[in-house]
């Protein structure tokens, strides 16, 4: 099982990225900033995760960087389909701009959350 999670939290580095251009709601000119940004927020995710995990005697603490990061993949996700929903058509001005940094944003926080939420797994089923 252990070994799953640790294939399963490389693997999730690649998750975002790939599925950027999937994403219905994801205009087409910002799928290149999601692609590059939640590769980059998941791989920082990992080591941040690797790093604050590293103590195998405290399975509380990884249990705790679960639920938190598991709670926060759902928020940007659900924060993510808001603005999907909210945002229909783009008139140019400054609103716009700041619904395409949330979006983004959003959406490469949501798959870093995903990542740590695997590697702090893979810290609990040591």
């Amino acid at each position: 099982m252990n070994d799953l999670l640790k294939v399963v939290a490389l693997l999730s580095i690649g998750i975002g990225p790939f599925v950027s251009a999937k994403v219905p709601a994801m205009p087409p000119d910002l799928q290149p900033w999601a692609f590059w940004l939640s590769g980059i927020a998941a791989f920082v995710s990992l080591i941040w995760t690797k790093v604050r995990l590293k103590d195998p005697l405290d399975p509380k603490q990884a249990q705790h960087q679960l639920i938190f990061t598991g709670v926060g993949a759902l928020v940007f996700a659900v924060l993510y389909f808001a603005i999907a929903l909210i945002w229909k058509s783009e008139t140019g001005n400054w609103g716009d701009v700041m619904f395409q940094i949330v979006s983004v944003t959003s959406y490469s926080l949501c798959f870093a959350c995903l990542t740590a939420v695997a590697a702090a797994g893979e810290k609990l089923a040591k």
